[in-house]
């Protein structure tokens, strides 16, 4: 029998709730090493211990997790473009393999980057409230959001990797009124998740986090191609 009125509705909403929750359980699947190393940060009894996981955790990033975020902007941009098409492990595997090289090449560029940042940041003296907490706390979300349409470009189009760097660096700079929504509706939802419960950020925040930069990102490609059609007609 087919469900229809506020019963075909919840059963829509609880569909995607498990969609959410088992695509983050495979990323964790796929990223068993790193979590391993983050949870073991708790239970550290030293200062230089943790550095050493810290770093230990920095090295593996560019070979497990940004590959098996790159999958996961992968099984995002099916759902966003209604493709059904076969099980979510299967594709999840498929687009690991697919975009392992490009995405570790990915992680290596983003996680020198992060690195330095961070080193910054550690290293200056920032107040909170001031004009300089206020400033690296923009260009902090910038990076961010330059690194999450990074991953959404690698797996929405085939263009030499450096192209890749370029062109998501100029969507974060040139479509500044969508970059600053996607970290605010980002941040909102991290807030919403712990508010309700804080194993929801656990289950939910990575899926909710790269649904929503590759709906951004895949608008703001959607418009470019129209405006630049439009420049071409007249």
């Amino acid at each position: 029998m087919e469900l229809t009125g506020i019963f075909s509705k919840l059963y829509d909403i609880s569909e995607w709730i498990m969609k959410f929750m088992m695509s983050n359980i495979v990323w964790m699947v796929f990223n068993l090493p790193v979590i391993y190393l983050v949870i073991s940060l708790f239970f550290v009894k030293s200062v230089q211990d943790a550095y050493v996981l810290l770093l230990a955790i920095v090295i593996l990033l560019p070979f497990f997790t940004f590959p098996a975020t790159s999958a996961l902007f992968a099984i995002m941009r099916l759902w966003i473009k209604n493709d059904e098409s076969g099980r979510l492990l299967p594709n999840f595997w498929r687009f690991y393999k697919e975009n392992y090289v490009r995405s570790m090449v990915g992680g290596l560029f983003f996680g020198i980057i992060w690195f330095l940042w961070i080193m910054n940041v550690r290293l200056a003296t920032i107040e909170f409230g001031s004009a300089l907490f206020y400033m690296y706390t923009i260009l902090t979300v910038f990076l961010f959001t330059w690194t999450m349409h990074f991953f959404s470009d690698t797996i929405h189009f085939t263009i030499p990797f450096f192209s890749s760097i370029k062109k998501t660096l100029f969507i974060a700079i040139g479509f500044i009124h969508f970059t600053i929504p996607l970290a605010g509706a980002t941040a909102f939802i991290y807030y919403f998740l712990y508010q309700l419960h804080p194993i929801l950020l656990f289950l939910f925040s990575v899926p909710l986090t790269a649904y929503t930069f590759f709906f951004g990102y895949h608008h703001i490609v959607k418009r470019a191609l129209s405006m630049d059609s439009n420049i071409v007609s007249n």
